[in-house]
């Protein structure tokens, strides 16, 4: 439960079905994620890009393996709850 937390936390997105996470839960992985992003801007701040870390990348080249959208599946799912719609997730 916490590890899901800290990964929702991490990837900047909402996730698809609220959860309703303990306090005790929340507030550690607030702090397990804040600890892991300050290492993460430090590390990135350090390391000075070279020639030979740059690329040039065609973007009309790119394909999306898993794509991943939110925005109609939220709204669906709040239209649905505003109604009071009873549904099972299948798992």
């Amino acid at each position: 439960m916490l590890c899901s937390r800290v990964e929702e936390l991490l990837s900047g997105q909402a996730p698809l079905l609220e959860a309703d996470y303990p306090l005790t839960v929340e507030r550690e992985a607030q702090h397990i994620a804040a600890q892991l992003l300050v290492r993460q801007d430090s590390a990135e701040v350090s390391a000075e890009p070279t020639a030979s870390d740059m690329q040039s990348v065609d973007v009309e080249s790119l394909e999306m393996v898993r794509p991943r959208t939110v925005g109609v599946e939220s709204v669906g799912l709040w239209a649905m709850q505003q109604i009071d719609f009873i549904f099972h997730a299948q798992g």
